[in-house]
């Protein structure tokens, strides 16, 4: 069976801000939003190895949704400078990794992930997983789509057995106790006066919110329950509108299109931009490498820059990335601006190697 993941980026970013602690770069740039992401983004398709997959995110423009109801999403409050600055580079990195970034104008990009995880039903052998901290998503589940929800205690996969036991009707249902009981984090108004509780018993009898308004005079239907639906009915069917992710979204993509094949460690291109956001832990979790960077060290004569220097001028460089490679029992080391050579013992310059600097060599383990 071949999978497909798609990330609701929004979500996971977001999610990664407040889960990590404060990171920057030594030139001041917040990394830990972008550093969590990746943790959990790698995380998953390691366990999951997908053919397939998409990262989408949402703009900062109106959608269909608003346009319906103004105040849709209306009193919420704009995300922390510290993290909005971090959008560009995690779609950095991603555009880094291979992975294709979806977002389209007018639409959310919950409404991208109902469409591509609809890519499945396309294909007899494929199946969707929908990775988000988002339950709205929830609602798409079905025989070939699940949600990876990502939560405190960890990510629980969904599919529709889990939902219905959990929920005690299937996943479409949502949208219909949404229509019920509102959301107040969406601005969604709901049936003023039903809750979540309420909503849930009554989808789980009567199944869809057009079931709850033929059934109105059920007994079952307490008498103040019953008054608030009549009064509520055109919010109601409002809600349920904005309540529902459109999976027909014209994204003009097909399933290969979102073909992944993963990073290679050689991969100079996602070297380079864990680099600049000083990333090591990604080099080193994924055994990157700047095969493409390194050149074999000059002979002395040929190259009369390179300067003989001792142990302590070695130690004294800058915390910066450096080059290094043995060259005719000496160590040839290459900075932004110096090609140095160390013929001394090769013990007293160790603590090099223990400073958290980028190294660029060959052969590492031999090195």
């Amino acid at each position: 069976m071949k999978k497909l993941l798609i990330v609701d980026g929004n979500s996971t970013l977001n999610r990664a801000f407040y889960g990590i602690r404060p990171l920057t770069t030594k030139d001041g740039l917040n990394t830990n939003a972008v550093f969590g992401m990746l943790n959990i983004l790698l995380s998953h398709m390691e366990s999951l190895r997908p053919d397939y997959a998409a990262v989408t995110f949402d703009l900062p423009v109106p959608t269909f949704r608003h346009k319906a109801y103004a105040e849709y999403k209306a009193g919420r409050k704009p995300a922390p400078d510290e993290l909005r600055e971090q959008f560009p580079y995690i779609k950095e990195c991603l555009s880094a990794m291979g992975l294709p970034i979806m977002e389209l104008e007018g639409y959310e990009a919950d409404d991208l992930q109902g469409t591509l995880a609809s890519l499945a039903h396309t294909v007899e052998d494929t199946e969707a997983y929908i990775l988000t901290g988002d339950r709205d998503l929830l609602q798409l589940i079905d025989d070939k789509i699940r949600v990876l929800l990502v939560g405190n205690k960890g990510t629980v996969c969904y599919d529709t057995a889990l939902f219905t036991e959990a929920y005690g009707f299937p996943p479409r249902g949502l949208i219909e106790a949404k229509a019920l009981m509102g959301d107040s984090s969406d601005n969604i108004p709901g049936v003023a006066g039903v809750g979540e509780k309420t909503a849930a018993k009554l989808i789980a009898e009567f199944g869809t919110l057009d079931g709850v308004y033929e059934g109105i005079e059920s007994p079952s239907i307490a008498k103040g329950v019953r008054e608030k639906l009549l009064r509520d009915r055109d919010s109601a069917y409002l809600s349920r509108f904005l309540a529902t992710i459109d999976t027909r979204v014209p994204i003009g993509v097909t399933l290969e299109d979102l073909r992944y094949e993963g990073i290679p460690c050689d991969s100079d291109e996602f070297y380079n931009v864990c680099l600049k956001y000083e990333l090591l832990q990604m080099i080193s979790r994924l055994g990157l490498h700047a095969a493409c960077r390194t050149a074999p060290a000059p002979k002395k004569a040929e190259e009369p820059s390179y300067k003989e220097v001792d142990a302590a001028t070695v130690l004294a460089l800058p915390d910066t990335p450096i080059a290094i490679l043995p060259y005719d029992g000496a160590l040839a080391i290459a900075t932004a601006d110096a090609r140095l050579l160390y013929r001394g013992e090769p013990t007293a310059i160790a603590p090099l190697f223990a400073r958290e600097r980028p190294l660029i060599v060959f052969d590492a383990k031999a090195l």
